[in-house]
């Protein structure tokens, strides 16, 4: 049992030959004989084998952390040009601010204000947020960040199109006619843009960018899963605030590590899992509060599987969705073996 017992943990830290011969030798390994040796009985050796067990994770993540951490920085799947290098924590940081902001602006927008009502006045400022935002990635010649506030201004742009502005008032001007402002304030953001620039390079940078990353057109496509989970349009869940807050911190993170990667496929794993995190928090959400009651309808008889399989449906259709632009490498071949 004991020559088992010490087998298994063997094979089990084998995960890295060299410093497992310096980690698990000596003191150490005649600690562990000795400990299993004290517990005569099968039950006590195979409880302590458990959690030893349990607690490896743990030990490994602390002894690896920083090997594993590089290796995801420099990826193994990417070459390491400035299209795939992974970004500082400060470029990370400011391309998951727009996941972030959006959450507290819906959250925002579920609570009533007395002068801050109607929400509309939240949103205008997320609005002017990311075209800011835009403004300044453009000036730079769209570094990887500035990807999700292009996404998010096209989103909100064509979300808001419709509502009409008639009777707001700003700065005590009350507007008396319909305004169609989401598509006016990105076309004014791009032509200052442009004006400040006095050049087209950025717009070029910006499909270079793509075509040599594929990864960051995912990232565009990331923003529209997220700005569907993070709605929770007619929830009216007792601890609705809770399960936002959720939502937006796992696409957030997503966002955030998604930046600091360098290997395509950990890259696109990253915002994968996101989603599902988020996912799975909207469906915990639905499964805790009765819709069918508070909107007086008949209750639904639908089987537990089957939610479990629209779910799935649902995920299988977003890593479709955002392993399209894989695509783009395979494209970029065909066109190098043509031209050789």
């Amino acid at each position: 049992m004991v020559q088992s017992a010490i087998g298994i943990y063997r094979r089990l830290l084998r995960l890295y030959p060299e410093t497992f011969q310096r980690e698990f030798s000596g003191e150490m390994q005649a600690t562990f004989t000795r400990a299993i040796a004290e517990r005569q009985s099968r039950g006590k050796q195979a409880g302590f084998l458990l959690r030893e067990c349990v607690d490896l994770p743990g030990v490994l993540l602390q002894l690896y952390w920083k090997h594993w951490l590089a290796w995801f920085e420099r990826g193994s799947m990417n070459p390491m040009n400035e299209y795939s290098s992974p970004s500082s924590r400060r470029m990370a940081l400011m391309g998951a601010l727009p996941f972030l902001a959006y959450g507290m602006a819906s959250m925002l927008g579920k609570l009533t204000f007395d002068r801050l009502h109607p929400a509309i006045y939240i949103w205008m400022g997320l609005y002017g947020f990311i075209l800011i935002g835009l403004l300044i990635g453009w000036v730079k010649g769209f570094p990887c960040w500035v990807y999700a506030y292009l996404s998010w201004a096209l989103v909100l742009a064509w979300y808001w199109s419709n509502f009409s502005m008639q009777g707001l008032k700003i700065m005590g001007y009350t507007f008396p006619f319909y305004v169609p402002w989401g598509w006016l304030a990105l076309d004014g953001m791009i032509l200052i843009a442009l004006a400040w620039t006095r050049s087209l390079r950025p717009v070029k940078q910006f499909f270079v960018g793509i075509w040599n990353d594929w990864t960051r057109l995912s990232f565009i496509l990331f923003v529209f899963p997220a700005w569907l989970a993070c709605m929770y349009d007619e929830n009216h869940s007792p601890y609705l605030l809770l399960f936002m807050l959720g939502s937006t911190l796992a696409f957030t993170i997503g966002a955030y590590i998604f930046a600091r990667l360098a290997n395509s496929l950990l890259r696109i794993l990253c915002l994968l899992t996101g989603t599902l995190v988020a996912l799975g928090i909207n469906w915990i959400c639905d499964s805790t509060w009765d819709f069918a009651t508070y909107y007086h309808l008949p209750p639904s008889n639908e089987p537990w599987y089957m939610a479990i399989f629209r779910w799935s449906i649902a995920l299988a259709f977003i890593a479709l969705f955002l392993l399209g632009p894989a695509l783009l490498p395979l494209i970029r071949k065909s066109i190098g073996r043509l031209k050789a």
